[in-house]
């Protein structure tokens, strides 16, 4: 049997009414489920999804049997917006809540054999309405010819992308004045040829961080022959949960200083992918310096003193003496004097 059926979307700029027919019948199940959803999870498991801010999201359930109203609930607010499908009327909540953040919109669509209820709008971008937290789709079944009504809900949780905090340290093997200054003047005074040992640090981020090196807008590749013979990784912890959902990423990395690379900047950076493979690169002031390369310096000349020249003066004279003296016993064919 097929019944004339109302459709109703719930947009934040209004109600949209459409027309469609469908069967009643649930083709022979005996209990109505949400068979499907995003984000994805076993029935009874409430799984998290981590989201970088100000991105479009689609949240889902879906149902191989028709249902009769989809309700989602969300952290930021105590009021649900549902969606009704009904044969003779139909009614909705206000979701005033709803409508002011976001844009948030319910959809209808059969897909797949699937009657999908879907949520669409940005995450993240309003501060006074709270998109972490838990989320609710619950769905109602159409009812059974003993107008006998079923209903299935699933949860999930909803994280934000928190980028990490990223700085860097500079380690020198000789000991210069100018060391304590280089991380607050972001300036790096080294040598050509002197190896200097950089340290960056990302930490506490949502998911992991990854570092990355740039040499000024480059990304350095350490095996790559323009880069392996000046950048070497040389000691790295993580990335890895330092604290509860708190995460964490070191990288050492030697530096040959190059004449070339005067003027440069070295920047750190910390690359996080969220659950929809949105990329998020965390960096600050604290993580790039730009690079000073001086010529070696040449030795300084031997510091001559007036006892050292007195004492050449006087060897000098001695040897002047002793060449005259043999000069005249040359002349006189006298090689002993009485």
């Amino acid at each position: 049997m097929y019944l004339k059926q109302t459709l109703i979307f719930i947009f934040s700029s209004g109600t949209i009414i459409r027309n469609y027919s469908s069967r009643s019948s649930r083709g022979g199940r005996s209990v109505f489920q949400i068979d499907k959803r995003y984000p994805v999870g076993n029935s009874g498991e409430v799984p998290t999804v981590i989201l970088k801010k100000d991105v479009t999201v689609e949240f889902n359930c879906s149902s191989y049997d028709p249902w009769l109203s989809c309700i989602w609930k969300a952290p930021f607010t105590t009021t649900p917006c549902p969606m009704f499908i009904s044969g003779s009327s139909s009614q909705s909540e206000d979701c005033a809540d709803w409508k002011s953040t976001s844009n948030y919109q319910i959809r209808y669509e059969f897909k797949n054999n699937l009657h999908v209820c879907s949520l669409h709008g940005k995450i993240g971008i309003d501060s006074n309405h709270p998109d972490e937290g838990k989320w609710n789709c619950r769905m109602e079944s159409q009812p059974s010819e003993a107008s006998i009504y079923q209903d299935d809900q699933q949860f999930f949780e909803v994280k934000l992308l928190k980028p990490a905090t990223v700085f860097v340290d500079i380690h020198r093997g000789q000991k210069m004045e100018e060391d304590e200054n280089i991380h607050k003047s972001a300036e790096a005074e080294i040598y050509d040829t002197e190896d200097v040992e950089i340290t960056c640090t990302a930490e506490n981020g949502i998911p992991e961080p990854n570092i990355q090196w740039f040499l000024n807008t480059r990304q350095i590749d350490f095996k790559a022959n323009e880069f392996k013979n000046k950048f070497l990784i040389v000691d790295e912890d993580g990335p890895k949960e330092k604290s509860p959902g708190r995460f964490y990423h070191m990288q050492k990395m030697k530096y040959t200083a190059s004449l070339r690379d005067n003027g440069k900047f070295i920047q750190c950076q910390a690359q996080q992918v969220d659950d929809e493979n949105h990329v998020n690169q965390a960096f600050s002031d604290s993580s790039k310096f730009q690079l000073y390369i001086k010529a070696v310096p040449l030795p300084a000349p031997p510091v001559v003193t007036a006892a050292m020249i007195g004492s050449i003066v006087g060897v000098i004279i001695i040897l002047i003496l002793a060449f005259l003296l043999l000069a005249f016993a040359w002349h006189t064919r006298r090689w002993c004097f009485a």
